[in-house]
């Protein structure tokens, strides 16, 4: 734990980051109402961010209603896992999300518990994430992770390929 996730987030900042999440998601339905590409759309590392195709709202079994709070709770979930700064217009949002680690349970596999770790991505983690803050179904969360961990496979260079 860094010096800002010190002290356990409290019930009122739980709901403020809510409330900020919440405004967020708003914002992002206004910025981008044509989130949904075609069925064939190739998306790349910058546009799968802002972009869902209609194959893999099929394949994942997405809800079109859920999507926006997802890609929001993603962009937040990044900045909690310390993979990347907030980009938010103020610095309490930030801040919040960091606070979020000093509360986030421990992944668990089978009869192991991972205690929260930065820079370590966890399907379990954005879960409880979306759920405690978005309010988000464990199975959309679970979907839309699963999502991204494709596309991000499609562009990762893998050590035994030339």
């Amino acid at each position: 734990m860094t010096a800002q996730d010190h002290h356990d987030m409290t019930a009122d900042e739980r709901e403020e980051l809510r409330q900020f999440l919440k405004a967020e998601v708003a914002d992002w339905i206004e910025r981008r109402p044509d989130f949904i590409a075609d069925w064939d759309a190739v998306l790349d590392e910058d546009s799968r961010q802002f972009y869902v195709t209609e194959a893999e709202i099929a394949v994942f079994h997405l809800d079109e209603d859920w999507l926006p709070a997802l890609f929001v709770a993603y962009a937040a979930y990044e900045v909690l896992i310390d993979i990347v700064e907030p980009l938010y217009d103020t610095q309490r949002a930030g801040e919040l999300i960091k606070k979020a680690r000093s509360i986030c349970p421990p992944a668990e596999f089978f009869e192991f518990s991972v205690p929260y770790r930065h820079r370590r991505t966890d399907r379990q983690w954005f879960q409880w994430f979306a759920k405690e803050f978005l309010d988000i179904p464990l199975r959309q969360s679970r979907a839309f992770y699963d999502k991204v961990d494709y596309n991000l496979a499609a562009i990762t260079s893998f050590a035994d390929e030339e």
